[in-house]
Parts: structure tokens; C-alpha cells; sequence
């Protein structure tokens, strides 16, 4: 279970990229994180910024009620802007 690969909108990550995500944000998710990808050419308010989807969910699945849990998160990359 995974994104379906679509070039002109997701990119897939490197393993050292996907693994500092999913570090990063597993602890936040209210179940497994099942896959990560990093959305391309995102609308104009996220120009310069890094979006990601992440595909949340049982760690297995087993029928269609366990897929009805699984949903999509996005994760936009944010800057801090000190004086």
C-alpha cells in the first residue's frame, strides 16, 4: 500500500530522506505511516516550500475496514523569520 506514482505530482524520496521524516513526524501521527511523498509544483502560497503527503493508517491491511481508517497528511515546511 503506497502512493500510485504520478511524476507530473509526486516525486519519491531518497531512503535517507524518507527515514528523517518519518522520525520526525511518526511520533505525531495517530497511527503508522504507511508511505511519504513529497508533492511537486505546489499551489502558489507553498512556492519555495517543501510539501509533503504522508498516507497514515494500519500498518497492515487486512480488509476494506481497516482501509477506511487510512488518510492523507500533509506536512508543509514552514520558516522562521527572526529580527
Amino acid at each position: 500500500m503506497g502512493f500510485k506514482a504520478n511524476i507530473e505530482k509526486f516525486s519519491t524520496l531518497s531512503p535517507q530522506e524518507y527515514a528523517t521524516l518519518l522520525e520526525a513526524f511518526a511520533p505525531y501521527m495517530d497511527d503508522a505511516v504507511v508511505d511519504i511523498v513529497k508533492r511537486l509544483d505546489a499551489s502558489t502560497g507553498s512556492v519555495n516550500m517543501a510539501r509533503y503527503y504522508f498516507l497514515v493508517g494500519p500498518a497492515k491491511l487486512h480488509n476494506s475496514a481497516s482501509f477506511a481508517r487510512c488518510h492523507i497528511v500533509e506536512v508543509e515546511q514552514q520558516h522562521l523569520f527572526l529580527k
